[in-house]
């Protein structure tokens, strides 16, 4: 059989996944943040992403922005057919999808035009270095000047502990017949065997413990499999990213984790002072790894850093609307960049998050009605990065046509247990759980909530895949009390969700 994926895993498709911090405005905001000037994105602009498998992303973004220009790049031939039978069931005609590998993206027959935006999830880890330099090479000719690369890795030196293991894993699984999730299965078993024969030395055994809790999170294991089994899979420094893509005449922005806008988070007085004697930005960005022991980055780039006035970065942010995208939650926590969880101040917060539960609410509107003092970088910060709020943008009809279009059809393409759906308003996509997107299913015509006809249904489904409800992991097998706990949960979630939706207008009413 001819690997025609070269190391990389074919006979597994990727999973259907969406990435809000690719979303254009996303960038565009993480940009501004930094004090470097966007590319316009209020007319016609262009948008690329490379390694798109089924197209999700590029499928709601091009839904949300009907007037933007997307082309989405895979060389996984039966990805792309589903992705392009997936936009001509919505009716997008702004999305195109390529059967192309990164280095046919800079020939003639490509023939791709120049792009604001170029992003990539899921690339530069798990494949080969000599593809780090085709996608280069395209980012130098198809990247207009001051546009944006998304680009995101696993970084070193966190994954050190983690380089033998997976190495092993790949060795393991090479010789098993069938699927490469049932080879990962087996390396899997075979590891922790080796473990606890000490074969495989104690001080690997964080490193065990991390891909178990992995493997336990993941369907059929495809994302483990895409994961750990590449074998073009590597971390890297900081510094040599940022080096590499300098080939591009690429220059480091920051990071779509908005707090991590600030240099000096999780650091104390000390280390701010040694790291103030590096001059070199990418060594002193790198220690940075070490010291909170970053284990995966999602950076900006920009070809061409035009500074932002600090006047205009301040209109800009206290003009910013702001949207509920979740529920408020009883005690209301961040998670820094090194892991740790914040409680910002629960008098200030509340009173903000108070006032949003009305209706969208500018960054000014919001500092207003803090109470106290409060930053408006804080503030964007806190509510974006927490996942309680995104920007607003308004309703496009457009937008709302082509969204409604694709959403129609996700319950078809979607699992059982969860989907995405676009979400005009925002210009991105909201992932719903199963039982938000089975209420979200029933209730966009317009119905009345009923919780349980939604559990009948929700249960029912799952039932027909070999999946049972469960209570704190216990599954429930009885139908009767299956139906009554989750008639219980949906009517917990149609009063938590239903406010929060006709607000987003992704339901009538």
């Amino acid at each position: 059989m001819v690997d025609w994926g070269k190391g990389y895993i074919t006979d597994v498709e990727y999973l259907d996944t969406f990435h809000p911090t690719m979303a254009p405005q996303h960038l565009a905001l993480t940009a501004a943040f930094n004090g470097v000037e966007p590319p316009d994105l209020a007319g016609t602009f262009t948008y690329c992403e490379l390694g798109c498998s089924r197209g999700l992303t590029s499928l709601i973004l091009a839904a949300v922005n009907p007037r933007a220009i997307f082309h989405a790049v895979d060389f996984n031939p039966a990805s792309i057919a589903h992705a392009a039978a997936r936009a001509r069931a919505a009716g997008l005609g702004n999305v195109t999808f390529h059967e192309r590998s990164f280095e046919e993206l800079t020939e003639p027959a490509a023939r791709l035009p120049k792009f604001d935006i170029v992003a990539m999830h899921g690339v530069w880890t798990w494949v080969a270095p000599e593809l780090h330099r085709a996608i280069v090479a395209f980012l130098s000719s198809h990247l207009k000047p001051g546009g944006l690369v998304c680009v995101s890795y696993n970084v070193l030196p966190a994954w050190n502990e983690m380089m033998p293991l997976q190495r092993l894993l790949r060795e393991l699984s090479a010789g098993q017949a069938g699927l490469s999730n049932q080879g990962a299965g087996y390396a899997l078993a075979m590891l922790n065997r080796l473990a606890e024969k000490k074969i495989i030395p104690p001080r690997f055994r964080e490193g065990i413990m991390r891909l178990n809790e992995a493997a336990s999170r993941s369907q059929d294991l495809t994302y483990f499999v895409h994961e750990y089994l590449h074998t073009g899979w590597a971390p890297y420094y900081f510094a040599d990213v940022a080096r590499a893509l300098g080939e591009a005449k690429l220059g480091y922005v920051g990071s779509t984790r908005l707090m991590k806008s600030f240099s000096d988070i999780g650091l104390n007085e000390e280390q701010r002072a040694l790291l103030s004697e590096i001059a070199a930005p990418e060594l002193k960005e790198t220690l940075g790894d070490f010291c909170i022991n970053n284990q995966f980055r999602q950076d900006v780039y920009v070809r061409g850093a035009r500074p932002m006035m600090d006047a205009k970065r301040m209109a800009l942010l206290n003009a910013l609307p702001l949207a509920l995208v979740a529920p408020v939650p009883e005690v209301f926590e961040v998670v820094a960049p090194t892991g740790e969880r914040l409680r910002p101040n629960p008098a200030v917060f509340g009173r903000i998050l108070e006032a949003m539960q009305t209706g969208p609410r500018t960054v000014r509107e919001l500092l207003a009605c803090a109470g106290a003092p409060v930053g408006a970088f804080e503030l964007v910060t806190t509510l974006v990065d927490s996942g309680l709020a995104r920007p607003w943008r308004g309703l496009d009809r457009e937008a709302r046509d082509a969204s409604t279009r694709l959403n129609a059809a996700a319950r078809d393409v979607s699992s059982v247990q969860a989907a995405t759906i676009a979400v005009p308003t925002l210009g991105l996509g909201l992932n719903l759980p199963a039982i938000e997107f089975a209420l979200y299913t029933a209730l966009r015509g317009g119905e009345e909530p009923d919780a349980a006809a939604v559990a009948a249904d929700l249960v029912g489904r799952w039932r027909a895949v070999g999946i049972h409800p469960s209570v704190n992991g216990e599954p429930i097998e009885n139908e009767a009390e299956a139906l009554a706990v989750m008639t219980r949960e949906c009517a917990a979630k149609i009063a938590q969700y239903l406010p929060i939706w006709r607000m987003l207008e992704i339901l009538p009413g």
